[in-house]
């Protein structure tokens, strides 16, 4: 039975999770090793665990796989209504080891990419989620993943505003004209789902999660702007 359980979704989450627990309790993070190692069963709570809640840690599979599905909800039907909808890359140049002081200016200059496509290139709404990948070869590549409701713009126009901020130059772009058809339908939930996957790092390593850990503490990786506000949730209706 753990041979078959170990290949299902579940499975391999909770073997991430203990790797990941592992990787923490050699940085002597033990309580937040503990929480996470038993956050599991909240996202299939059996009837005797009801106390254990999501850790809420950012490199967690539980808290990713359900922030995930929450924000898939808002999102997708958000992306839907865009007019003008495009998927956008911003790059930075890869580093051997990823800086406090690197991603908050990198922050910093994607906030000012988009404050200019608002005034200037009528940019409306959108979603944006910022990765640290890391690779034992090829070190740290910090870069965002962008949906925007965002006329046209030529390419060279927006590695100019890229570059003017960040110091970087490099944007892929992505017309996604998902007004008609299912290959549209298929387009959109690749683009939001893309947003929503887990870092791209080896868990087993203690300090690489160290290094994500102290880099991007307190820098926010997820937002939106432009859209109406989630309603608040409420009890049944009596």
């Amino acid at each position: 039975h753990e041979g078959r359980d170990s290949m299902t979704p579940a499975g391999r989450a909770r073997q991430r999770k203990i790797i990941l627990a592992q990787s923490l309790d050699e940085l002597g993070l033990r309580t937040l090793a503990s929480r996470v190692a038993n956050c599991w069963k909240a996202l299939y709570p059996p009837a005797q665990y009801p106390k254990y809640l999501p850790c809420s840690f950012r490199l967690c599979p539980t808290t990713i796989d359900i922030l995930g599905r929450k924000r898939a909800r808002r999102f997708m039907p958000l992306a839907y209504g865009m007019s003008k909808p495009c998927f956008l890359t911003l790059t930075s140049e890869r580093r051997q080891s990823l800086r406090r002081d690197s991603a908050l200016h990198f922050r910093a200059a994607l906030s000012k990419f988009l404050s200019v496509l608002k005034k200037e290139r009528g940019l409306d709404s959108g979603v944006y989620a910022i990765e640290a990948k890391h690779g034992q070869l090829t070190g740290w590549f910090l870069h965002a993943h962008l949906i925007l409701d965002l006329p046209y713009a030529p390419k060279r126009v927006l590695s100019g505003i890229w570059r003017k901020h960040s110091g970087f130059g490099i944007v892929y772009i992505n017309r996604c004209d998902w007004s008609e058809g299912h290959g549209s339908q298929k387009s959109i939930r690749r683009s939001v789902n893309y947003l929503l996957k887990e870092p791209q790092l080896d868990l087993s390593n203690p300090s690489a999660v160290g290094a994500y850990m102290t880099a991007l503490k307190g820098v926010r990786l997820f937002g939106s702007f432009g859209f109406p506000r989630a309603p608040r949730r409420c009890g049944p209706e009596l």
